[in-house]
């Protein structure tokens, strides 16, 4: 195929950007499938550049990374060093856990190893607390470019391409193998076989056919792929096979690279310029959209919209044109000279990020504020004193089934960690002369854990082995069937009276009632009740940030509440089915009302987070629900 460059290819990148920032503005859900195409992209020209400069006098192992360095460091430094002052002077210190660290990880390209032993599913996570979040494709990308550079450099041509073949079979079947593990998400080998569909595309020979049929399929490739952007979720499995049938599409329209009427739309002025800022689009748009949100924490409006994009094509234009095309040899700086600039920069940036977020000092938010944080704060203490002194934190209470007697009225609360509100409320509102409530952690997927059984794949097993850990899945197997174990091994189940489960329920562990059911009524007397779940409110920090008076605050609560009333509509017809023995309790009637809900009373904080409880509200809406035990027990 022809090395010259390929302005269809910016016209690729710009519909891979714009996806990806739809998609980070919620409004196209497949629109992260930009950044496989930005891989399948990275993948053919990588390639083409390598080959096209293989005779040069200059071409060696060095060379190409510096090359690579030279075009992704300056705009990434810049963006981190600007996201770190933004973070130090407007972010609550409880949001800050994560972006120290992030931000060390990002400029050495790594951030996806980081994210991925540090949080949970991509889809998953409080994006908008992470501003450096999106990195993590750049540390892909770069981890990528390292390896390919060396099995380029080492390999002669022919065994190069066997090689790519052989890599793209293997890192689609492992990508497949472990499609709903994090490491498959996040790390580069089981990204590898995007990158290498470009690479191969580029060895591809051109194949004859008729030009008409070259056109259509031409089109269909660009339109199946705009499908796929349009179709796919966060509830695809992904990568695996779903990653392949856009890679495919995406290299198939560089295949035809011929003046086709899809290379005509690619080769749009605006479509070719936005591909040519699309890395600075990239990098900026993220970070800009975290604290846009952060600092105007409502749904964004048209204007909102507007302001955000016109701010983001005004850096990234001076990003491209300064920093993405900064000349290093105008001031004379060389290969070597720039790998001493990266390493000083990044100690630097290392230390100043640290001492800014880690002081914090130079918070540019009001007095009003952090007393309302400090308040909370406070009340989170409080419940926390509370929790660790009256249970042994995710093992068992210190009561324990095994020292319960036929003298009161005995009640298990378990459940994950919203199950400690309830046994909190209820050690309030029921004396200890006539009830004993004990506690049980079982956290929320448990079930789930158990039913996938202790399998992780050979690929987990040999990663983990690597970082001297035992497999996460092996873990959570183990810590979940121990709790199934200390329930069965207790010799008084039959003592209890009531069993409260009480989750973060979700539409996965809901599918486990039945297990729950069929456990506990095998193995005891006891009435069971599921407690609803919970109302949840917008992150209360940011809230506070937001709505600077107690006031003010309770209104905004009560608009943007989520009663999960449909959810909980279905659990309770669900429950209905069973015996009486079995009930669905309500305790969303306890916090609000139709024109009222009771998150904050009297400048008293009621919820410590989006939907726990603190010991104040554990007391007063759990009244109702100590009295419908104690009407059950007459």
């Amino acid at each position: 195929m022809k090395v010259d460059f390929r302005e269809d290819i910016q016209g690729l990148r710009a519909i891979a950007v714009i996806s990806i920032i739809f998609y980070h503005l919620d409004f196209i859900e497949g629109g992260y499938l930009g950044v496989d195409i930005f891989f399948v992209i990275s993948g053919f020209v990588i390639t083409k550049s390598l080959l096209n400069s293989e005779k040069s006098l200059k071409h060696n192992f060095f060379t190409y990374i510096v090359k690579r360095f030279k075009r992704l460091y300056l705009p990434l430094i810049i963006t981190i060093i600007i996201s770190s002052l933004l973070v130090s002077f407007f972010f609550i210190p409880s949001h800050v856990d994560h972006f120290s660290k992030s931000s060390i990880y990002s400029i050495l390209f790594s951030s996806n190893i980081y994210f991925w032993q540090n949080t949970n599913h991509y889809f998953d996570l409080e994006k908008l607390l992470q501003p450096l979040l999106h990195t993590w494709s750049l540390g892909v990308e770069m981890q990528f470019y390292i390896f390919f550079g060396l099995i380029f450099f080492v390999f002669k041509r022919n065994f190069f391409i066997l090689v790519l073949y052989l890599l793209f079979i293997f890192g689609l079947i492992i990508s497949e193998a472990n499609v709903q593990r994090e490491m498959s998400f996040w790390l580069m080998p089981f990204r590898i076989f995007e990158f290498i569909i470009g690479s191969i595309i580029f060895f591809l020979p051109k194949i004859k056919i008729n030009f008409n049929t070259e056109n259509v399929l031409s089109l269909l490739c660009l339109v199946i792929l705009i499908s796929f952007i349009l179709y796919y979720d966060e509830k695809f499995n992904f990568p695996g096979i779903n990653a392949l049938y856009v890679c495919v599409a995406t290299a198939l329209i560089i295949y035809f690279s011929d003046n086709h009427f899809t290379k005509k739309i690619l080769c749009l002025p605006i479509l070719k310029y936005l591909g040519k800022i699309s890395y600075s689009l990239y990098l900026i748009h993220w970070p800009l959209i975290v604290f846009y949100s952060y600092l105007h924490f409502h749904k964004l409006t048209f204007f909102d919209y507007f302001v955000i994009f016109i701010v983001l094509l005004v850096l990234s234009i001076l990003s491209n044109k300064y920093l993405e095309n900064f000349n290093f040899k105008k001031f004379r700086i060389s290969d070597k000279n720039f790998i001493l600039f990266v390493v000083i920069s990044s100690i630097v940036l290392i230390i100043i990020s640290n001492f800014l977020i880690l002081e914090n000092k130079y918070k540019l938010y009001s007095d009003k504020v952090e007393n309302m944080i400090i308040k909370k704060n406070l009340t989170i203490q409080k419940r926390q004193k509370y929790l660790t002194k009256n249970t042994l934190s995710y093992l068992t209470s210190k009561k324990t089934i095994n020292t319960l007697t036929r003298n009161k009225k005995n009640i298990l609360v378990i459940g994950d960690s919203h199950s400690e509100d309830i046994f909190a409320g209820l050690n309030f509102n029921l004396d200890d002369l006539n009830y004993d409530v004990i506690w049980q952690h079982f956290p929320l997927e448990c079930n789930k854990a158990i039913e996938e059984k202790n399998n992780p794949h050979i690929s987990e097993k040999f990663l983990f082995y690597l970082l001297k850990r035992e497999p996460w899945t092996k873990q959570y197997y183990n810590i979940c069937k121990n709790y199934y174990d200390q329930l069965l091994s207790s010799k008084k189940l039959d003592y209890l009276d009531f069993i409260v489960i009480s989750m973060n329920w979700n539409n996965d562990e809901i599918k486990f009632l039945n297990k729950y059911i069929k456990f506990f009524s095998k193995n005891t007397n006891a009435r069971i009740i599921f407690v609803s779940k919970r109302i949840s409110i917008p992150d209360l920090d940011r809230s506070i940030l937001n709505n600077a008076n107690f006031k003010k605050l309770e209104s905004f609560l009560f608009r943007n509440k989520n009663n999960h009333e449909k959810f909980n509509k279905y659990f309770k017809d669900l429950i209905s089915s069973y015996d009486k023995k079995i009930s669905f309790f309500d305790i969303n009637s306890s916090i609000c009302t139709i024109n009222e809900c009771n998150f904050i009373v009297n400048k008293t904080f009621n919820y410590v987070d989006y939907s726990h409880l603190s010991l104040n509200g554990s007391n007063s809406f759990l009244i109702n629900f100590s009295k419908y035990i104690k009407d059950q027990l007459k």
